[in-house]
């Protein structure tokens, strides 16, 4: 019983711990426990990592992935145009297959700590697009995990985008090819975007 009573007596040791800066979801506290001399019975140290879980303020984390926006370069072509075989001009046509631009992003999230697995979030991030073109784009997170997480961001983008310049008409046949000149404009639309967080 005596072996018990000093186990537990706080008396017995003398108890100290680093107090830490909770800059990430979860923290380790070590604590160290030495005999009190006075107790000739206690004479094992203590020597415990105690995780515990931070569920109150914001944090400010970092996510690089992938996106997919609707704000993609309008590019034209010269088709020809045919009259009983035989080329009567040039009609300017558009050669974007595919409606949607995609590239890699990087996002600055600022979010409130919970207990929960999903967290909600804002999110500020830049992309570069298959065109190289540079989109910032700003939204919600939706934070998936405690720590391997995975983030999904939804929300506006802002990019130049290059558009036929209005000195040409895409209803019109010209007579010959047409040197197509663009302008670039700055546009505002929507992003997907899932990434993936770099920090604890």
């Amino acid at each position: 019983m005596a072996c018990l009573y000093y186990s537990i007596n706080d008396e017995t040791f003398t108890i100290s711990s680093f107090i830490k800066k909770p800059d990430a979801d979860e923290i380790i506290i070590n604590v160290l426990g030495k005999p009190n001399s006075k107790y000739p019975l206690a004479t094992d140290e203590i020597n415990i990592d105690v995780p515990i879980e931070v569920v109150s303020g914001w944090k400010i984390d970092f996510s690089s992935g992938m996106f997919v926006s609707n704000l993609i370069d309008n590019l034209y072509v010269n088709k020809p145009e045919f009259r009983n075989d035989s080329i009567i001009g040039y009609k300017l046509v558009t050669e974007n297959s595919n409606p949607l631009s995609y590239g890699f992003c990087g996002f600055m999230h600022a979010y409130q700590r919970k207990s929960r697995d999903c967290k909600l979030g804002v999110a500020l991030g830049v992309g570069i697009d298959q065109n190289i073109q540079t989109k910032v784009m700003f939204g919600g997170s939706l934070i998936l995990g405690k720590k391997e997480r995975f983030i999904m961001n939804l929300g506006c983008a802002i990019s130049k985008i290059k558009e036929l310049s209005n000195i040409y008409y895409t209803d019109r046949i010209y007579k010959d090819r047409v040197d197509i000149v663009y302008s670039e404009p700055f546009k505002v639309g929507w992003f997907f975007g899932i990434s993936y967080n770099l920090s604890k």
